[in-house]
């Protein structure tokens, strides 16, 4: 066969990347008689060979500068879920954090709005008679938070001030009525007035005038209280000497129907012949058991023995 017709042949086959190899077992060699020799080819079997494309080839490892080693890649960090978790936790906390602060904010910004001094009802008071009011007594409210009120009574010369609970109630202990014997605060303080106290309970003070302060905190505030006033002569203790061998002790106000006054220290002097003694007889008697009390001592004066209270 020819030679050309086999070289044709073979780049009929030719593709890319596929290429068709001789081996010795495809060569027949034959010599002709006429000094020549002729090459049956036999066919060609093709052989392919794949070329790997360059993008899908791996990149080299990289070698450090330590004796030229490999240096293998680092593995993709993984998330770690309680770092994650965590991190949910804080900033749960801190929204919790935030809102209550918030809420803290609005409670004192209301509770302070809330505890606003009330206004104090007039604190002037002339007249014969009279009433003191807490303020908002004479409403359904209660007295205000973080009052302090001042009552001033003046009556005429040569009178005092009786003073009567009609109703007292306030928070025992911090919500006080601090009643003075005189033009001020500065005079003398008579009585401190908390809690809960009975319709009916009476002070006086030992002139014209009469100062009352109420205080009061910022919680737990209660209906408050309404007191009369009204003037009236002194009580005086009656002429303290006797001599007669017989008589009659009075108390202050007793001959007129009236009760004895207050903050008064009477004496009562008695004395007869020698070689007598005196005997008491009581037609009456009624005082304020705890704190009003008639001293009898047997002689002549404070001094001498104490015989009965």
């Amino acid at each position: 066969m020819p030679t050309n017709s086999a070289s044709a042949e073979n780049e009929h086959f030719a593709k890319p990347e596929i290429s068709r190899s001789l081996t010795a077992n495809n060569e027949n060699t034959t010599r002709n008689g006429n000094g020549t020799e002729s090459v049956e080819l036999s066919p060609l079997i093709p052989s392919t060979t794949v070329s790997p494309r360059k993008d899908k080839l791996p990149s080299p490892l990289p070698l450090s500068d330590d004796n030229d080693k490999l240096v293998l890649p680092a593995a993709n960090e993984q998330p770690n879920c309680f770092t994650k978790n965590y991190r949910y936790i804080l900033i749960g906390v801190g929204v919790i954090l935030a809102l209550a602060a918030i809420v803290t904010i609005i409670v004192l910004v209301s509770s302070s709005a809330g505890r606003q001094k009330m206004p104090c009802v007039p604190s002037n008071y002339s007249g014969s008679e009279g009433v003191l009011l807490s303020h908002a007594f004479n409403t359904s409210l209660d007295y205000g938070s973080n009052m302090n009120c001042m009552y001033r009574i003046t009556v005429p010369a040569s009178n005092v001030i009786r003073i009567t609970v009609n109703s007292f109630k306030t928070e025992k202990g911090n919500d006080k009525l601090f009643i003075y014997d005189g033009s001020s605060a500065e005079s003398p303080e008579v009585a401190t007035w908390s809690g809960t106290l009975d319709a009916g309970m009476q002070l006086e003070s030992t002139g014209n005038t009469l100062t009352a302060k109420f205080v009061t905190d910022g919680s737990n505030n209660q209906a408050g209280f309404s007191i009369s006033y009204s003037q009236s002569t002194r009580s005086v203790c009656l002429p303290s000497d006797y001599s007669g061998p017989d008589g009659v002790l009075l108390s202050p106000g007793f001959s007129t129907n009236q009760n004895y006054g207050f903050n008064q220290n009477c004496t009562y002097h008695i004395t007869v012949p020698a070689n007598y003694v005196i005997r008491l007889t009581v037609n009456s008697f009624i005082t304020e058991e705890c704190c009003d009390k008639l001293y009898i001592y047997d002689g002549s004066s404070t001094a001498s023995p104490l015989l009965e209270t």
